[in-house]
């Protein structure tokens, strides 16, 4: 078996011929194996792929590797650089600040507003992840599990109007932010679809926004011991 094969097969219930060894390797280790600064591979799919690459020649007994969030210039309205890194405005109006040596993240968003025409049109996240596959030795791709990342549609909203925004309207503004989610689900299922049709093996959403580290479980006390008190 080689690496995808054997991954594959793990994944599906299988026997492959060893366990897969498949770290969560996407943005910042493979910058290091590299040697560029971490916001070289989030602002250029190019140099995303060869660092992913140059992993798998550091460690041949990897199994596979991942592909994270970055930035294309396609999706870049003005960019500028500062005294650690760049200054980044997105076309949904988000600034990023992008650490030379950090991944980048949104740190101020034009969209407030839930009917914003925006939420319904743009995506900034999606392009970056699909040239970075598409920019990987096709060789690489036939013999290795690359897993291809896909931000879930609540995430994406938290993207783009910001997460305290999110987490507050889930309290008193619920229906219009399940608006916003379900106009972003489209854009999740094309961008799943896609890498698909390119030949990911497998794809991972994330939405680190919605998991219990940033939304705590409402805890609520039995019924048969409330009975009683």
């Amino acid at each position: 078996m080689n690496s995808r094969e054997r991954s594959v097969a793990a994944m599906r219930g299988l026997t492959p011929d060893r366990v897969p060894v498949m770290p969560l390797i996407d943005t910042s280790y493979a910058a290091a194996s590299y040697g560029v600064p971490v916001s070289e591979c989030f602002l250029n799919p190019v140099t995303h792929a060869r660092a992913l690459e140059s992993c798998l020649e550091r460690h041949p007994d990897l199994d596979g590797l991942s592909i994270n969030i970055g930035l294309t210039p396609e999706v870049i309205r003005e960019q500028a650089p500062t005294t650690d890194g760049w200054s980044v405005t997105t076309l949904d109006g988000s600034l990023w600040t992008v650490p030379a040596n950090e991944i980048g993240k949104p740190v101020r968003r034009e969209i407030t507003r839930f009917d914003d025409e925006r939420l319904k049109s743009l995506d900034v996240l999606r392009p970056h992840i699909v040239e970075t596959l598409r920019r990987l030795d096709p060789k690489v791709q036939e013999q290795h599990k690359i897993s291809v990342g896909l931000t879930g549609p609540f995430s994406q909203v938290a993207f783009m109007m910001g997460v305290e925004a999110v987490l507050t309207a889930m309290t008193d503004r619920a229906e219009e932010l399940k608006a916003a989610v379900q106009l972003r689900v489209p854009f999740a299922i094309t961008w799943a679809e896609q890498v698909a049709e390119m030949g990911a093996p497998s794809v991972w959403m994330g939405e680190g926004v919605a998991s219990g580290s940033m939304i705590p479980l409402q805890t609520t006390k039995n019924p048969a011991t409330r009975k009683h008190q």
